[in-house]
């Protein structure tokens, strides 16, 4: 059984990750954001209780997944915010819209990037027009490619159509979102891939506790 995050445990034991999350979080503030503590609780309890036996829980948990916790904010910088990547093909339309959407609807408390596997050469010209009715300007934004530094450093990592095109980086958590392309849509159509991606995002502020008042 391969298990991804708290809500793939079973019922009866969601509540209990949830507080040792809860317990660990706070030792590794600054350095793993709290999407990675969950999963890496998560990982620890498959470790410990290997197969489909993962009804008791105790101390050993709590130790794996402690010292998981201390060998990943060793390995990467100190960081205040968890960052999240958005990754589509083309980084000209629903990564960009994401990303853009993450920064303003966070308040700058997460750290948003976006790139694609295949990078256009800019941002498609509804997604700008599209963007800028809401007041958020991407005339500058330049596609761009995705790099391993970036996905390492990465808590969250959100892939939209790149399929196998998309890198997967072992213990970074993975969410993909089935959102329509905008390319080459009129205007009406990118609006509502718009207005998606803001409920996607700000969902996912949820999770990470970063959504801005």
């Amino acid at each position: 059984m391969s298990l991804h995050s708290i809500d793939d445990l079973p019922i009866d034991l969601q509540g209990t990750a949830r507080r040792l999350a809860a317990v660990l979080a706070p030792e590794f503030e600054g350095t793993v954001g709290r999407a990675t503590v969950e999963r890496l609780v998560v990982e620890s309890i498959q470790q410990v209780l290997p197969g489909d036996d993962l009804h008791s829980l105790g101390a050993q948990v709590e130790s794996e997944a402690r010292a998981m916790l201390t060998s990943a904010a060793s390995s990467r910088p100190v960081a205040t915010t968890p960052k999240v990547v958005f990754l589509c093909v083309q980084n000209a339309g629903r990564s960009q819209m994401a990303a853009a959407w993450a920064d303003q609807l966070s308040g700058g408390l997460v750290d948003a990037e976006s790139a694609g596997s295949a990078p256009a050469d800019g941002v498609h010209p509804n997604v700008v027009a599209a963007m800028s009715e809401v007041g958020i300007d991407l005339s500058s934004a330049a596609p761009s490619r995705w790099s391993e530094s970036m996905l390492h450093s990465a808590d969250v990592v959100i892939t939209m159509g790149c399929g196998d095109a998309c890198p997967v980086v072992p213990g970074v958590r993975y969410l993909d979102w089935d959102v329509v392309d905008p390319q080459g849509a009129d205007l009406d159509t990118v609006r509502a891939v718009r207005d998606d991606l803001r409920q996607r995002v700000d969902t996912l502020l949820g999770v990470l506790n970063t959504a801005h008042d």
